[in-house]
């Protein structure tokens, strides 16, 4: 009796089983973080409000859909269960036709970018990755089913950003091959095949393309270029040496790759190489990226070598080192961010949105929230939405031009404040400002108020030539770290 072949039998099916079970309960007991529930308030928005938002927000309008018609009202649940759904689907498929044997499929399902965070956060990936993965298993008949791969490219590319690129490589290879093999394909099929191609491409041009200029900002641009170049270089030299170790034997990696894929297959070479290229320019001109935006370089790499695992199965060198960084991958130190940390992150919204609940002054109120980004109006509203309260979010504002982006009434956004906030302000209830502690002791806005900080009251005013706003200290909460101001204003007669 061969042990061995029991034991890789039965890994294969209890592998993906216990995934899905495992990340079942590691999505629904947990509080989405605020790109999941700012996610959750776009889908809440009417579509042609949503297509304006994708050329801000930076993803395809998929996901947002998805969510609009599915929300049955149970917030959270609904949309962590969605994700889940599409990623125990797109384990099972990965275990069930990709090229490599079982060890590297278990490492690959339990790595930490799978486990920790694709198959527990609610965020378009998921489906990204199984429209990557779709793409790697059908590449190989592409041109026998040209209809079905050009609408698999259109699927990837409508995922997410990091979907994109991938979509682009693959399309570039199919449209080589379709040359290669053209005299022995029917033309009704290429001719429906670039009409799904063309309609593909409509709808990204109708959700992407702004009309508006931006305002050319040179100095600025070089700035935020080489801030990000630094960030960059800068993120995966973590501050443990398991980081570090990772990182440098991830660089080991991507220049033995690419030459054994050179050398063995120059598509699959083109694949990782364009991809992991595009990423970098994305990442050093356009968007900085968080942590799991740099997962696609570990997703891109998997989908590489898919593509070319038969012509490369042989070369053992490969195998043992893919497999030993695979094995790294299953460490959170591999993958770990300095300075963000989700749980403490989404601590804050169970006790905030208590205080607000159970406090009958901010229910028959009007509140602001003032954050960095706003995760904290973003984590607070779909739960508000369903107590019949309302936060209006301060910051919402376009970095390229620094004008408020005033998206729309069901967003609650307003410009930030100064003369024409009072305009905002219910004149005939109490109005609240709910704000994160350090806001306003750092960069812009520092400059623009004077603090107040003595016995008798606490907090801020705003004062021009034409109105003066001063921000009463109600509640301090050091330790989330949160402050409610009451707001209270006064216009000046010339």
């Amino acid at each position: 009796m061969n042990y061995l072949k029991i034991f890789d039998k039965l890994i294969s099916k209890i592998a993906p089983l216990a995934f899905i079970i495992l990340t079942f309960f590691y999505s629904v007991f947990r509080i989405p973080f605020f790109d999941e529930a700012y996610s959750y308030i776009i889908s809440n928005l009417k579509i042609s409000e949503i297509f304006y938002l994708t050329r801000i927000e930076g993803h395809p309008i998929l996901w947002y859909l998805i969510l609009k018609l599915t929300d049955f009202n149970f917030y959270p649940y609904t949309m962590l269960i969605i994700n889940w759904a599409i990623v125990s689907i797109l384990i099972i498929f990965f275990w069930k036709k990709a090229p490599f044997n079982n060890l590297i499929k278990f490492l690959i399902t339990f790595s930490y970018p799978f486990f920790h965070y694709f198959g527990v956060i609610a965020r378009p990936y998921g489906l990204t990755i199984l429209a990557i993965f779709l793409l790697c298993y059908f590449y190989k008949d592409a041109v026998k089913k040209p209809v079905l791969f050009s609408s698999l490219i259109v699927l990837c590319f409508n995922t997410s950003a990091m979907g994109m690129f991938g979509g682009f490589c693959f399309l570039c290879l199919f449209i080589y091959d379709i040359k290669e093999n053209f005299k022995n394909l029917e033309k009704k099929s290429v001719f429906y095949f670039l009409l799904i191609l063309f309609f593909g491409f409509l709808l990204l041009i109708a959700q992407f393309l702004n009309t508006q200029k931006p305002i050319l900002r040179p100095i600025e641009t070089i700035q935020e270029f080489l801030q990000n170049c630094m960030h960059f270089i800068y993120l995966p030299l973590g501050d443990n040496i398991f980081q570090t170790l990772f990182f440098v034997f991830g660089c080991i990696l991507f220049y033995l790759v690419p030459y054994i894929l050179f050398k063995n297959s120059k598509k699959a070479f083109f694949l990782l190489i364009t991809t992991y290229s595009l990423m970098t320019l994305f990442f050093v001109k356009i968007y900085i990226g968080a942590i799991w935006h740099y997962y696609f370089y570990f997703i891109y790499l998997i989908a590489s070598l898919w593509i070319c695992w038969d012509k490369i199965n042989k070369i053992s060198i490969l195998k043992i080192v893919f497999t030993i960084f695979l094995m790294c991958s299953i460490s959170p130190f591999a993958f770990y961010e300095k300075g963000y940390d989700p749980a403490i992150d989404t601590s804050k919204y169970p006790f905030m949105l208590n205080r607000i609940l159970d406090n009958k002054e901010f229910k028959n109120s009007k509140l602001f929230c003032l954050d960095w980004f706003s995760p904290f109006s973003a984590g607070l509203l779909p739960y508000l939405k369903s107590n019949n309260i309302t936060i209006y979010d301060l910051n919402g504002y376009d970095r390229t031009t620094f004008n408020s982006l005033k998206l729309t009434p069901s967003y609650y956004n307003t410009p930030f404040f100064g003369d024409d906030f009072i305009k905002h302000l219910d004149k005939r209830k109490n109005n609240y400002l709910i704000t994160q502690n350090y806001f306003f002791t750092q960069g812009f806005i520092a400059k623009k108020v004077e603090f107040i900080n003595n016995q008798k009251t606490n907090g801020f005013i705003y004062e021009s030539e034409k109105v003066k706003i001063f921000f009463e200290l109600k509640e301090y909460y050091p330790d989330i770290p949160f402050s409610i101001y009451k707001i209270n204003y006064e216009q000046k007669t010339k």
